[in-house]
């Protein structure tokens, strides 16, 4: 294979170190993430599928038995491990069998892309089968031609013209589905939407790092022997009749309480009568005045407009006067109405 083909597919599975292991890039492993299986699960098929990749062994640059703890440069650089990578070479039919001599399939290999969907009972789920289609079966294109959100992509990405050479420059997104553009420029496309749809959807540092911890811990690359685990030993949490726990526990008097052991039965409450019709309010209101006469006429109101107070007709509100009808003369011993021409106030 030449170099530049080589450099290709290691830009497209660019790992890191993570513990004295590769680890890809969770951009890179999005369509393993979804599937039903058990984080220890999905953390070996990452590691396996970096194993078939770069020829590595639990996702260590390992030769002839020594753990060279090289970086991905070296360790590809030097060709220490090519030769046994299906960079090289193209994957397995099965785990430990290698095939012929690299070809297009491996365009599409990876754990981020979504594949055609298989028949029901084609396989079990987590089975070495499963892990083949995931890693290698054919991409569902049209899936993605017909998401909305990639059509939304497609046209932001579009803007960018020196980028969209490397895609073969569609013009729609209908080219996810044509022979005219290799397989190559249809992943890279997806690899970079998916890059902007994650973007979009970033979370905040405390989502992220809560989102992390499913996949990274302190001993995730920490072997344990399971003969020398203790077994589980029941117990109480603590222990009710102590003074740590005693002391604390006290009722709004400050009074202390006791915890039951027995919940079984509920602990009788002494019900407290009411009679409604002696509650006091301690309110006489014999003594709240009658006010239903002191309303005082404003100044502004002519005594031809009728009695103040209570409702009256008119607009229906207590308090509020009638006004005078338009229907019949008008008596002009009120006072006159306002003038739209202004007073000029002399000094002299």
């Amino acid at each position: 294979m030449s170099r530049s083909n080589r450099d290709w597919y290691y830009n497209q599975f660019d790992v890191e170190k993570k513990g004295g292991v590769f680890d890809l890039d969770h951009s890179k492993t999005s369509e393993l993430d979804a599937q039903d299986l058990s984080g220890s699960v999905r953390a070996q098929w990452e590691t396996d599928f970096i194993d078939d990749l770069y020829g590595t062994t639990g996702g260590k640059t390992i030769y002839k038995g020594e753990d060279l703890g090289h970086s991905l440069e070296q360790w590809t650089g030097d060709l220490t491990g090519f030769y046994d990578s299906n960079v090289h070479k193209v994957g397995r039919n099965y785990r430990g069998s290698t095939g012929q001599r690299l070809d297009a399939e491996m365009d599409t290999w990876g754990l981020d892309l979504r594949r055609k969907a298989y028949e029901e009972g084609a396989f079990e789920t987590g089975s070495n089968e499963h892990y083949l289609w995931l890693t290698r079966g054919p991409v569902d294109w049209a899936d993605y031609e017909n998401d909305n959100e990639f059509k939304r992509v497609f046209n932001e990405m579009k803007k960018d013209s020196k980028a969209w050479d490397t895609y073969g420059s569609p013009a729609n997104i209908e080219f996810l589905t044509s022979d005219e553009y290799t397989d190559k420029e249809k992943v890279m496309f997806v690899r970079q939407a998916n890059i902007r749809l994650g973007s979009a959807e970033k979370k905040s540092d405390k989502e992220q790092e809560f989102e992390d911890g499913w996949y990274d811990w302190d001993s995730k690359y920490v072997y344990t022997d399971p003969n020398t685990l203790k077994g589980y030993t029941e117990k109480a949490l603590f222990d009710p009749a102590s003074t740590e726990i005693t002391d604390r526990i006290v009722d709004a008097d400050g009074k202390r309480m006791t915890i039951r052991t027995d919940i079984a039965t509920p602990t009788e409450v002494t019900k407290i009568k009411i009679d409604r019709r002696n509650i006091s309010l301690g309110v006489d209101f014999n003594s709240i005045p009658d006010l239903s006469n002191a309303v005082v006429r404003p100044p502004n109101i002519p005594p031809t407009w009728g009695p103040v107070g209570g409702n009256q007709g008119g607009s229906g509100r207590p308090g509020r006067p009638k006004p005078p009808s338009n229907d019949g003369p008008r008596d002009v011993t009120g006072p006159p109405p306002p003038t739209t021409q202004s007073t000029v106030k002399s000094d002299r």
